[in-house]
């Protein structure tokens, strides 16, 4: 489908298809694992140290489409273990899956994107408490949203296709969901990665 591919943003104007390019504005702009599909970085924004990004190499609005594929999930097994080994903490995992551009939901950041973060509490009660989630296979993912926006949770207790996840979708646009209610259990009072890029906390990371 190609609905949600980007339609009226250039691939210049795509911030992390430049990193993809090798072109970084800061230091921790740049990839400290990549293969030839998929990349991880630090997030901006990262109030949690060790925050991270898996970015596909295809330039699309969300990840619906790699769920079921045994390419992504070995990427992210590498990568979460990664974070866990050097953090000492489980790995959750999230996304806010738009469909376009302008959508409220990408907030800014208009290619796809897993959030990794080391975390050792679950949200699943929290998430549960707020809204209707269903709890499906990630291999199902794709066919369940089909063309609607969603938010995505996992507590990546395995990491391949079987992977269960809390899939929300969305009537609406959406802005930073997990983060504000990450923000709220580390008690840090602006989640905007907009308004709080956390510089310091992402070279930190990065290092």
């Amino acid at each position: 489908s190609q609905f949600w591919r980007m339609s009226n943003m250039s691939y210049q104007e795509c911030r992390l298809c430049n990193i993809w390019a090798g072109n970084y504005q800061q230091v921790f702009d740049q990839p400290y694992a990549k293969d030839e599909n998929y990349m991880a970085l630090v997030s901006i924004g990262a109030f949690v140290e060790g925050w991270t990004l898996v970015v596909p190499r295809t330039h699309v609005y969300s990840m619906r489409t790699f769920y079921n594929l045994p390419t992504f999930w070995n990427f992210v097994q590498h990568t979460s273990q990664h974070i866990q080994d050097t953090y000492g903490k489980k790995v959750i995992c999230f996304e806010h899956g738009a469909n376009s551009c302008d959508s409220e939901t990408s907030c800014g950041t208009h290619h796809a994107h897993l959030h990794l973060v080391p975390f050792e509490e679950s949200l699943t009660k929290d998430i549960l408490a707020e809204r209707f989630w269903k709890k499906i296979l990630a291999q199902n993912v794709e066919e369940m949203v089909t063309d609607q926006e969603y938010l995505l949770y996992s507590d990546l207790e395995r990491t391949d296709e079987l992977t269960e996840v809390y899939v929300h979708i969305l009537e609406t646009g959406e802005s930073q969901y997990f983060r504000k209610m990450l923000a709220k259990r580390v008690g840090v009072s602006d989640h905007s990665y907009k308004t709080a890029p956390f510089i310091e906390q992402a070279k930190k990371s990065f290092e």
